[in-house]
């Protein structure tokens, strides 16, 4: 399954890899203050019910709001890990997937995604399996919302620079914007608790790593 999912990934994120970006950190008192207003089409309770509904029709802005606007509530928690995850380990060495293997593959994503509804790697799973289930229509859902939320970090900053740097609420979410553009981590390194610095191997583009500010981890925002 391994080398699968890794090319759906791959052909999932080849569009959004040559966009062009118009890059803008988030303003977090701005976002808390936004989502905290009832009457506001930010609303971030009636967002978080839209998106998982299903809503297809949540822009970029929206999905801005419920990215970054997830770091103000309760359960946001950046380094819980989802239990179900350990029960999906068996499927990821098989060479080929059974129904059954892939209706359990979507039960445990559903309950990881219920832990944390940004989990961009059980979206990327559900697509996988959903394709292998030849449920096409559930395949580009799931993996046009994965697209949706590393579309929404990738406007966060360039991340070529600490003043560039990349806003993620959580630390799969560094690696997976590394896997989109087909970088390969070296070393991590934690500067002034504040930015994850991500040194890469060499590759086309002549990138020497990625800064990620982690900032909303410490709770500072």
């Amino acid at each position: 399954m391994k080398n699968l999912k890794r090319i759906v990934f791959f052909l999932l994120l080849s569009n959004f890899v040559v966009t062009v970006f118009a890059q803008t950190p988030p303003d977090f008192d701005a976002i808390k203050k936004e989502i905290s207003k009832k009457k506001s089409e930010f609303f971030y309770e009636d967002l978080m019910n839209r998106y998982k509904s299903g809503d297809t029709s949540l822009t970029n802005t929206d999905f801005h709001y419920l990215y970054y606007g997830y770091t103000f509530q309760p359960q946001f928690a950046p380094y819980d890990r989802c239990a179900a995850l350990d029960k999906q380990k068996p499927y990821f060495n098989k060479e080929e997937l059974t129904l059954q293997d892939c209706d359990s593959i979507i039960k445990y994503a559903e309950i990881c995604l219920d832990f944390f509804p940004f989990d961009i790697r059980q979206m990327n799973n559900l697509g996988y399996v959903y394709i292998v289930k030849e449920q096409f229509t559930e395949a580009t859902f799931w993996l046009r919302r994965a697209n949706s939320i590393l579309e929404t970090i990738l406007a966060s900053g360039e991340g070529t620079t600490k003043e560039s740097a990349l806003y993620v609420i959580t630390v799969t979410h560094e690696y997976d914007i590394l896997e989109a553009l087909q970088l390969r981590s070296t070393t991590q390194s934690l500067i002034q608790n504040k930015y994850d610095y991500m040194e890469v191997s060499a590759n086309d583009r002549n990138i020497k790593g990625l800064y990620f500010n982690i900032e909303c981890f410490f709770g500072k925002f």
